[in-house]
Formats: C-alpha cells, sequence, structure tokens
C-alpha cells in the first residue's frame, strides 16, 4: 500500500485491457518525496510508462524530506559527507553554498544538493 503519496495513472481509471500503454506517475505529499517504485515495476523515475500484458502490482515508496545541512566556505564538505553517511538517517542533504572549501579542489558556484540515501 502506497504511503506519504499517491500513483496517479495517466489515462486514469484502474481497469485495463491487454496492450494498453499507461503511464504512472508518482505523487508525493506534502513534506515527502518519491524515492522509488516497488512491484511489478522497479527503478527511481518519477513517471514510468508500461504496456499492459497481465495483471501488475505497483507501488510507490515516499521518504520524509530531510532538511538541509548548510555549509559554508571555509568548512569541509569530506568532512560533512562522511558524518552524514555515519549518521542513523536513511537520507541527508548537504547543501553547500557558493565558495571555496576546505580539503576541496573544486569551488561551488551556484545552487547544489548533497543527497547521501543509506
Amino acid at each position: 500500500m502506497t504511503e506519504n503519496g499517491s500513483i496517479v495513472p495517466d489515462p486514469p481509471g484502474g481497469s485495463y485491457r491487454w496492450g494498453d500503454t499507461i503511464t504512472v506517475s508518482a505523487s508525493p505529499d506534502s513534506g515527502f518525496e518519491f524515492l522509488e517504485w516497488q512491484g511489478d515495476i522497479s527503478g527511481n523515475n518519477i513517471s514510468e510508462t508500461v504496456i499492459i500484458l497481465s495483471d501488475i502490482t505497483v507501488d510507490a515508496q515516499f521518504i520524509q524530506v530531510k532538511e538541509c545541512r548548510e555549509l559554508v566556505p571555509g568548512e569541509s564538505i569530506n568532512d560533512a559527507i562522511v558524518q552524514a553517511s555515519q549518521s542513523s538517517e536513511t537520507l541527508e542533504k548537504i547543501c553547500p553554498q557558493p565558495g571555496k572549501y576546505e580539503n576541496s579542489t573544486i569551488e561551488i558556484l551556484g545552487p547544489v544538493e548533497i543527497i547521501i540515501q543509506k
């Protein structure tokens, strides 16, 4: 059973004939984001196209949106990633602001989200 969001079929309905082509899209509730499909569809594309050749069961998995851990230039992105990977949370977000960071050869020029999923 899909929780924290819904599955939106196109065309709408629920009963389809053999050979019909439908697109299913995951629609997360507020505060959640789409993680992956389970059942007869797999992967993590928010929309998938399916040709109906038999009865199928589909479930969309959603996870709670994690607030970004803000980093400012001068901090270590590497240290932040190590700390996030050691956290008990299944998802961590790191959001470095534009600038140069300690122990890094890269410079962040615009908005970035680093997502660590375990």
